[in-house]
């Protein structure tokens, strides 16, 4: 029998084939999920999406039981599913992909303190991560190994140099990781799977029992987009440079940069006079925007904060090395800079 069998672990665990079973095999379709008997129900997966789309899994983030789970099992697992229907029907990338590194912060936070065995099931039997027990004492102690294939998918998308392949300890293949280390790697493909479950259901109309619901949580998106898009430069200029631009429309979908196009993106705002106002504004529809280190991160770069320096655009070449050029710059003609692109944009502009 599965270690992951239990009722306790698949309301832990809910995007587990498990978990999904055991969904199926109560043969409970989502209409039914709205009569008063699955009340509770309906009430924790309002609870799951606004704690993705208003909150941004704060609560998740203390580490408080009590939130991270309902006391009820059936009642927790069951609302995982009901919740995925109503992001979908939400219908809003920024609001699937927000939900999914919610969903996936909360799970992070059981599996950082989860016994090792059920950890090791979850990473290779449903994750398919390659790992293996060790018994390591080098800059501490290291009880997991992960083997680098499987390490880099997942830590390349993190900024902090502690990520870096060449600062970990890498033995015949393998990546010598924490509990902790492994539960952040698990997050991130958590995170994908929980997005990919949202977009299979495809486009779906909310059922009479969530139109309200859905229709307030769509309402508090559009006010959001419209905050963002009415920042103070207007519609998007055509002064910009491509890079700048793809940049800029990642961003409005809701998608994460590296740490090198953040600092390109917000570099090139400042210089070419946007305000360290709004672009916290723009940034505020990443998926994983937190004001407090945008606004910090931004005014940094500004020449606010620490050295005082302000800093510039980086050029196209150095672009082009971190594979953010568009085309190669065919579209751009022979500048070195992408602040060249807008100064030649306006000086043309000026000559007509």
């Amino acid at each position: 029998m599965s270690i992951l069998l239990s009722l306790e672990m698949i309301a832990k665990y809910p995007f587990t084939k498990a978990a999904k079973d055991y969904v199926s095999s109560l043969r409970i379709d989502i209409e039914s999920l709205g009569s008063p008997e699955f009340a509770r129900v309906y009430e924790r997966a309002k609870f799951r999406v606004e704690e993705a789309l208003e909150r941004g899994g704060k609560s998740y983030e203390v580490g408080d039981v009590s939130v991270i789970m309902d006391r009820d099992l059936e009642v927790e697992l069951l609302s995982f599913p009901l919740a995925l229907f109503i992001v979908a029907a939400i219908d809003d990338d920024f609001a699937t992909r927000r939900f999914g590194l919610v969903e996936a912060i909360r799970a992070e936070k059981l599996i950082s303190k989860e016994r090792l065995e059920v950890i090791e099931v979850l990473a290779t039997e449903e994750l398919g991560f390659n790992l293996k027990r060790v018994k390591k004492k080098l800059d501490k102690d290291y009880e997991l190994a992960i083997h680098f294939t499987d390490y880099l998918r997942e830590a390349s998308r993190f900024n902090a140099t502690e990520w870096k392949l060449i600062n970990r300890y890498l033995e015949n293949g393998y990546v010598n990781i924490t509990q902790r280390e492994l539960a952040r790697l698990m997050r991130s493909s958590i995170e994908r799977y929980i997005i990919t479950r949202v977009k299979s259901i495809g486009s779906v109309r909310p059922l009479d029992y969530m139109r309200e619901f859905v229709k307030e949580q769509k309402d508090k998106l559009l006010s959001r987009k419209y905050k963002i898009e009415s920042s103070t430069f207007g519609p998007l200029p055509n002064s910009w440079p491509p890079c700048m631009k793809a940049l800029y429309q990642n961003l409005i979908k809701g998608e994460s940069l590296s740490h090198f196009a953040n600092f390109a993106f917000a570099s090139f705002l400042l210089n070419v006079g946007i305000s360290v106002d709004d672009i916290v504004n723009i940034y505020s529809n990443r998926s994983d925007f937190d004001e407090k280190v945008a606004r910090y991160q931004i005014e940094h770069i500004a020449g606010m904060r620490g050295s005082r320096t302000k800093y510039t655009s980086p050029s196209c070449s150095t672009m082009q090395t971190h594979g953010l050029c568009i085309e190669q710059g065919r579209l751009c003609g022979r500048i070195k800079n992408p602040l060249s692109y807008v100064r030649r944009f306006r000086r043309f502009k000026n000559q007509q």
